[in-house]
Formats: structure tokens, C-alpha cells, sequence
């Protein structure tokens, strides 16, 4: 391995119920045997005790939730953007609140503008808890389908993978704090417009200051474990018009593995993952939820279930109620290449660029020319990703060639950015034949060695001794 630099990286997860951040460190190193860049382990060196997520009313406190984020800021000692890979997300019920885009700002302007910050990304919070959560698991078991449910104060999210590869995401309002009680009772504070369906649903004729009967927090509890097993089963059947209202986004398992449904191992992360750890060692004895919500009768009520108990015992994942936090400090970014090409003038960072198209070197002139209209209507630039594998430099310009051709053709502006990621290690070259060797005045920038995803936006960092971070997200 050759050494090249440490790169920070911090991970935010402001939820329903908590907030939370991770900060690691990583050497960049060139791996001797594929010769592409990525990072070493990483180090951990920083993580905070999660806090109450602060809300007024309907919105969240954005005031209270900046001090938060100066605070571990100063405590990890990094400095203000003193991270330069990772990102911040808004989850469950907290990213349906009126404000919670424009948290992101607020974000940013404490940690970066090239890190990835965004609010109600249901199937990017799937993928980082997987990858928070377990990764490491399904790297062990390499041919057995893994999936890790995080389920929190306002979603359960969902992601199945194979050998450390998420292959299918869903979420679901599922969750601890659809129903808000006094700490100690079952007294109502609160409920999500999703709470007022179920109640609707199941009879409940409950408000605020009302106490909820053992026999309607069992019927909530058992709505919850039900959707979840109809959503793990893969939908055999139509949701009701309840059970629908509470889909998010729907997961789908994958029709290879529909047969063996049964045997996939199972993980549960976020904060009921903690409780429902938590009875299973020997915690179960509590009768009254302490914590001013149906967190404890929900990690009860799945440890009920005879299918997910017997995986539960057997899968214990990392970090879980940290699983997203953890999961955007450690595998929300990835290190670009050192062959790639930069137009003369500063150009980087650059952020929330679409991935507006994937093409290869067999796409179509007319393909490509349509690809770059549709890059072209973004005000501050847009990215392409390229497949496959050009074998030799012939390939490799005549690709160039096409490319160079479409630009002309659709008059793409030569002020907005056009980012090209692609897995070879030939953006330098590929960079400098479109462009003519700097000749055409086209703001192109071509990143080499990066994996490709199925993202919908992607950040691009400041370069640093050739290297350069990439952050993907909207999955």
C-alpha cells in the first residue's frame, strides 16, 4: 500500500427522536494488488452521546440544533470544515417538518459545502444503516442475504444485501414516536398524522390527555409487527388503504431470493434495535415505557415474533442506534483517482449535481446528445456516469470523440459544469481528448477510479494532493 494523505470524516443524523455524530480519520492509500485509491481502516476518534432532537412546533429548532453541532464540533477538535468526506441527514418525522431542507444549509455551513447534506432520503438512510450496521456481517456470511431494519422514532428503513452490497431498500412510518405519553404513563402528548390513520383503523377513539388502554397499545404494536413481516415477506398481497398510507417507499425482495426468504439473517439498528438488545439481556422486565413513547412496547412486542427473535439472538450488528450517523462518516464517500482532469480555473467543490445519465462507449450519438440536454438544464451543472471498460487508447478516443461531438452538437454552455465519473483509471486522458487538449473552453471535469451507484446527486470535494472525495446520495 502507498501512503498518501488522512482525510476527516464526520457523519450527522438528526431523526425523530435523537441526533447524532460520528467523527473518524482514514488514510488515503493506492491498494498494491487493483492499484486504485481508497481509504484504510478508519479510526474513530470521536462519538457524541446522542441528544433529543429540538423541535418547535412544527418545525426544528434550528437555533438549539446549530449549538449541537458546535458543540461536537469543538469537542472532536477539528476546527470549522474541518471535515472534508461524509454528510449530515435529516430522518423520519423530523424530515417531514416545514424547515428541515433548510437545515441542510445550516449544516453546511459548519461542515462543508462538498460534504452530502440532505433531508427525507428514505432509501440513502436504508443503505447507510446497512452499511453502518451490517456491512461487516454480510461480508462474513458472503453468500447469504442479509437485512438490517433501523428502526427509529418515525421510519423503520429497510436494506437487504449480499456480501456487503445493499441490492433492495424500503421504508416504512413505522416507528417509536407516531404516539407521543408522558414518561411513566400512557397519557397521549402528541400524535403523527400517521397515528391519527391507525387510530382511525383500529377504533381508537383517543386524543390528547387521554390514557391508552393495554389492549390499544397491544393493537398498535401489533399493526407495526404485522406491516413489518408483510414488507419483509416481499408483498405477496395488496397493502389496505392504512397499511399503504404507512409506505414510504416500497421494498421489493429481489426474485432471486424470494425462495429462501426464510433463511436471510436479520439485524435491527436505531433506537428500538438498542431496546429490543436491551430486553434481550435480560432488561424486559419494565411494564411502563420510560421514555414518552411506544419505543419499549414496539422492541417487546418484535421479540414476540418467533422469526425475529431467533435471527435477533444470532445477529448482533455494530453501532445500532448510531448505525446512519456511522454509516455517513464511513461509506458515503469515496476517493477519486489520481489521473483526473480539471478544467485551468478553480472549479471545485461542486454540489448537489444530478446524475442525470449513465451511458457507456456503445451509447448513441443521439443518446449522448440527449443526455447532455438534460445536464444542461441544470443551472449549476450536472454529472454522467460511464460504464464499462474501454480496452485500449483507440476505445478511449474514439469514446472522446463521441463525447466531444454531443457537447457541439447540443451546444452544451461552456459556463456549467459537466462531471464524468467513470471506473477506469483514464480521466486524464479521456478529459484532455474531449476537450482538445484545453483547447474546447468547456467546464469539464473527469473523475477516474470511482465506483459507480445508483444515486441521483453527487457532491465533488477540493482536490488535495491529487485526490479528490465524491459523495453520492438520493439513492
Amino acid at each position: 500500500m502507498t501512503l498518501y494523505n488522512m482525510m476527516t470524516m464526520a457523519g450527522f443524523d438528526f431523526g425523530t427522536t435523537t441526533s447524532s455524530a460520528v467523527f473518524a480519520r482514514a488514510n488515503v492509500v493506492k491498494n498494491g494488488i487493483t492499484g486504485s485509491m481508497e481509504y484504510g481502516t478508519p479510526e474513530i476518534f470521536y462519538a457524541a452521546e446522542p441528544k433529543y432532537t429540538p423541535f418547535l412546533g412544527n418545525r426544528i429548532d434550528d437555533l438549539a440544533l446549530a449549538s449541537y453541532i458546535d458543540a461536537w464540533i469543538r469537542e472532536a477538535n477539528i476546527g470549522p470544515h474541518g471535515a472534508s468526506a461524509g454528510g449530515a441527514i435529516v430522518t423520519g418525522l423530523a424530515a417531514q417538518k416545514e424547515n428541515s431542507k433548510s437545515i441542510t444549509t445550516l449544516i453546511r455551513a459548519r461542515i462543508g459545502d462538498a460534504m452530502v447534506a440532505t433531508a427525507n432520503d428514505p432509501s440513502l438512510e436504508s443503505w447507510l444503516a446497512f452499511m453502518g450496521s451490517a456491512r461487516g456481517l454480510s461480508r462474513e456470511l458472503s453468500d447469504r442475504p442479509v437485512i438490517n431494519i433501523d428502526i427509529g422514532g418515525g421510519t423503520t428503513n429497510i436494506a437487504l444485501g449480499i456480501n456487503g452490497e445493499v441490492r433492495s431498500t424500503g421504508c416504512i412510518f413505522i416507528g417509536a414516536r407516531h404516539v407521543q405519553v408522558v414518561a411513566g404513563t400512557y397519557q397521549i402528548q402528541a400524535l403523527s398524522q400517521f397515528a391519527h390513520k391507525l387510530f382511525a383503523y383500529l377504533g381508537v377513539i383517543k386524543g390528547v390527555g387521554e390514557t391508552l388502554t393495554e389492549q390499544e397499545i397491544d393493537a398498535i404494536t401489533d399493526f407495526y409487527l404485522i406491516m413489518l413481516r408483510r414488507t419483509l415477506g416481499g408483498r405477496s398481497l395488496e397493502f389496505n388503504a392504512c397499511e399503504a398510507f404507512h409506505e414510504q417507499v416500497r421494498f421489493t425482495m429481489p426474485s432471486d431470493l424470494l425462495h429462501s426468504a426464510s433463511d436471510h439473517a436479520i439485524t435491527v439498528s436505531g433506537g428500538v434495535g438498542e431496546l429490543i438488545y436491551r430486553a434481550l439481556a435480560g432488561e424486559s422486565n419494565v411494564t411502563v415505557t420510560p421514555f414518552g413513547d411506544l419505543g419499549w412496547n414496539l422492541a417487546l412486542k418484535l421479540i414476540k415474533d418467533e422469526w425475529l427473535l431467533a435471527s435477533f439472538k444470532k445477529y448482533i450488528p455494530k453501532n445500532m442506534g448510531r448505525a446512519t450517523a456511522f454509516g455517513l462518516a464511513l461509506h458515503s464517500t469515496e476517493v477519486s483517482g489520481t489521473t483526473v482532469f480539471l478544467p485551468p480555473e478553480p472549479i471545485l467543490p461542486l454540489t448537489d449535481l444530478p446524475v442525470v445519465a449513465r451511458i457507456t462507449n456503445h451509447t448513441t450519438a443521439i443518446d449522448i446528445i440527449k443526455a447532455l440536454e438534460l445536464a444542461a438544464k441544470s443551472h449549476h451543472g450536472a454529472a454522467i456516469q460511464i460504464e464499462g471498460h474501454m480496452k485500449g487508447l483507440s476505445e478511449v478516443q474514439s469514446f472522446a470523440a463521441a463525447i466531444a461531438n454531443a457537447l457541439h452538437r447540443s451546444n452544451y454552455p461552456t459556463n456549467k459544469p459537466l462531471v464524468l465519473l467513470i471506473k477506469g483509471n483514464v480521466g486524464k486522458t479521456l478529459g484532455s481528448l474531449i476537450t482538445s487538449w484545453g483547447c474546447d473552453p468547456f467546464r469539464l471535469v473527469v473523475i477516474d477510479e470511482v465506483s459507480l451507484r445508483d444515486a441521483n446527486f453527487v457532491n465533488v470535494g477540493k482536490i488535495t494532493q491529487q485526490i479528490i472525495p465524491i459523495s453520492f446520495y438520493g439513492m
